[in-house]
């Protein structure tokens, strides 16, 4: 594997399992010095002693389950955007690749909170891809369809099974390939992508 990350750092939010867990793994490949940061700290740790080398740090961002899901993704990936550009702006450079989902391109039954917030991290990113790119920093969002976290939940369960049986592709995403998207978009590879959305999502939505 290439190491298209060297000598950068990479924070990843929710890094102690899932999708997170794997993105550390993907980047900490490809050159980059990771911290995991997760509401639980035992996990994150767990995931920078398995790489090897890096930072494991706890962080946690109702009246409402409505408000809760919007705190965490929606004012979470503002708090995380302003804070990394506070120490990116000064050098010129850096890159943030924000995690939104197939949800936010085109609703979820039943998830009416969570797609809301995840449409409002494809908007956010748009436009502070383009008012940030002026100061040589780049945005942009992965916005996965439904991915095979098995390893967490155990067996899919009856409507997993149906979710995979309707993807094109015919099979769940895997947390490994949310992190290949991710670790391009923060490559040089990828220098030329503003404000972008890239969608790994079997062909359910081929139109992003």
């Amino acid at each position: 594997m290439t190491m298209r990350l060297e000598g950068k750092v990479a924070a990843v939010t929710g890094g102690g399992a899932g999708i997170g867990e794997a993105l550390c793994h993907r980047l900490a490949a490809e050159g980059a010095r990771v911290a995991a940061l997760d509401i639980s700290l035992p996990a994150a740790r767990q995931v920078i002693k398995a790489i090897g080398d890096g930072l494991a740090a706890e962080v946690d961002v109702s009246d409402s389950e409505w408000r809760y899901l919007m705190a965490v993704h929606l004012d979470g990936t503002f708090y995380c955007t302003r804070a990394a550009v506070r120490s990116m702006s000064g050098r010129g450079a850096g890159v943030i690749v924000n995690m939104a989902s197939i949800c936010g391109l085109e609703g979820c039954t039943g998830h009416p909170h969570y797609s809301a917030a995840k449409a409002g991290i494809l908007g956010f990113t748009r436009s502070a891809a383009k008012e940030l790119i002026v100061q040589g920093i780049r945005v942009n969002a992965v916005a996965p369809g439904f991915v095979d976290t098995s390893r967490l939940k155990g067996a899919l369960d009856a409507g997993r099974q149906a979710i995979a049986a309707r993807t094109p592709a015919g099979r769940l995403g895997t947390p490994a390939e949310i992190a290949a998207t991710v670790a391009f978009l923060a490559s040089d590879d990828a220098a030329y992508f503003v404000g972008a959305t890239l969608s790994p999502n079997g062909g359910l939505v081929t139109a992003v």
